[in-house]
């Protein structure tokens, strides 16, 4: 499955436009996020839908404002954000 890198610093995920991308740790949490997917039972995801939740996963830590922010978003809203499409509705590079 190939997915596109979501663009840093959308306003629909909460972050300001002037975030500051900063990419290290990217590919280890795109990695977890990818195997953390790729396990989720219900509902079962798709190879597509397991890079998606990784992609958004390794957004959160490049999104240098979603990174500092104070709560940290689980996997449970990621996958929620996938399977619903609100993830196609994102910017993507």
């Amino acid at each position: 499955a190939r997915v596109p890198a979501f663009r840093v610093g959308q306003r629909a995920l909460g972050s300001s436009p002037a975030a500051a991308p900063n990419a290290n740790g990217a590919g280890d949490t795109f990695c977890a996020g990818f195997l953390a997917a790729a396990l989720w039972q219900r509902p079962r995801l798709t190879l597509q839908q397991a890079a998606q939740c990784a992609a958004l996963a390794a957004l959160h830590r490049v999104d240098s404002a979603l990174r500092a922010a104070p709560s940290q978003v689980p996997m449970a809203e990621l996958v929620r954000c996938v399977v619903s499409g609100e993830a196609a509705d994102l910017e993507v590079i």
